[in-house]
């Protein structure tokens, strides 16, 4: 996996089973690029996003992906340097991915952290399993987007371009 830049991630829950994802990078990049419209739909302009999940491989797989989706990355497998990261520029990043699950310091927990610091900093979380609690947590404390992972360059292409247009059409107002 890793001789591919690919990653496996493992989830298990009691009494309810093993989940793995298996990752690997598209074998043909320019694959999308058969569709000019689809890529245009999905395509940044340069905003500064904060990435943050506890798995090195998927990392080097969502920034490999939205750098070339048009996005300024800058990316974290520990939560406490991402968010040192954060804390010495809150606004220079344009919106936050976040793993719900990781070590030391959960994704709720990070996100609390990066809105005292920054209130209105748009937060995006992904998990590979989404309990209704964690739904509604997510809902109380402000983030604005939950999503299974794996997910494909068009699920977080069009996720991300949604949030940053309202997040756009918001501050118009």
């Amino acid at each position: 996996m890793k001789s591919h830049e690919g990653a496996i991630s493992v989830y298990s829950a009691l009494h309810q089973g093993t989940t793995f994802h298996v990752y690997f990078p598209a074998a043909d990049p320019s694959a999308l690029e058969h569709n000019p419209a689809k890529i245009e739909a999905l395509q940044g302009h340069g905003e500064r996003l904060l990435y943050l999940d506890d798995e090195p491989a998927l990392v080097r797989l969502a920034t490999r992906m939205l750098t070339r989706l048009g996005y300024e990355v800058e990316a974290h497998t520990d939560a406490a340097q991402a968010l040192e990261a954060f804390r010495a520029a809150p606004h220079a990043f344009d919106a936050v991915v976040t793993d719900l699950s990781m070590p030391r310091m959960s994704g709720f927990d990070f996100a609390r952290a990066l809105q005292a610091i920054r209130a209105d900093v748009p937060i995006v979380m992904a998990s590979g399993y989404l309990r209704q609690e964690d739904q509604d947590t997510a809902a109380r404390i402000g983030i604005r987007a939950l999503f299974l992972k794996p997910n494909t360059v068009e699920d977080l292409g069009r996720l991300l371009q949604e949030l940053l247009e309202t997040v756009g059409r918001e501050r118009e107002k």
